[in-house]
């Protein structure tokens, strides 16, 4: 076994067996760990999602109301950086199908401006599918989901969904 620094817990192990030893775990601990963590652990809707196509692409239809056909990208932890010295974005899970992008995000807790955050994130991706000469009526369709454990706008309602029209004249 290779000496473990307590100082240092990523030193790597050997095996799995050494990594369970080092913490006093058993394999029957970490199952029965697994096995309690919820869909909204970050980890688990992420693995579920992007493992899951069919699954995803249900959810997706559910949540928007889209009639979709097959996802052609469902990449989980999804990093968007535009340029060195803009912010980048990770998605929790990206999907693309028929040119509609979407980005499903988990929210178990609270977190501050999420339309600003939404605007920024549909943004981005805008942004990384456009190319140089390439004309705007390219864009596809953008659709960013916070699935949140509480009530991000403390208004009391099951769903909020926002969209980006004149107001002047709304079939615009």
């Amino acid at each position: 076994m290779k000496n473990y620094n307590k100082n240092n817990p990523t030193t790597p192990a050997d095996s799995f067996e050494e990594f369970c030893q080092r913490g006093n775990i058993t394999k029957k601990m970490l199952k029965e760990r697994w096995k309690s963590l919820p869909f909204s652990n970050d980890f688990i809707f992420c693995k579920v999602m992007e493992d899951n196509p069919m699954l995803c692409k249900k959810a997706l239809q559910l949540l928007t109301g889209l009639p979709l056909e097959k996802i052609k990208i469902c990449s989980a932890q999804h990093s968007v950086k535009d340029s060195t010295d803009s912010r980048g974005i990770r998605l929790d899970v990206y999907a693309k199908s028929s040119g509609i992008q979407f980005d499903l995000e988990i929210q178990t807790t609270e977190f501050a401006r999420p339309l600003l955050r939404a605007r920024y994130y549909s943004a981005c991706l805008d942004t990384s599918t456009l190319r140089k000469g390439q004309y705007f009526n390219s864009l596809g369709d953008v659709y960013i989901i916070f699935l949140c454990l509480k009530d991000p706008f403390k208004k009391g309602l099951a769903c909020y969904s926002y969209r980006r029209t004149c107001s002047q004249d709304t079939s615009m």
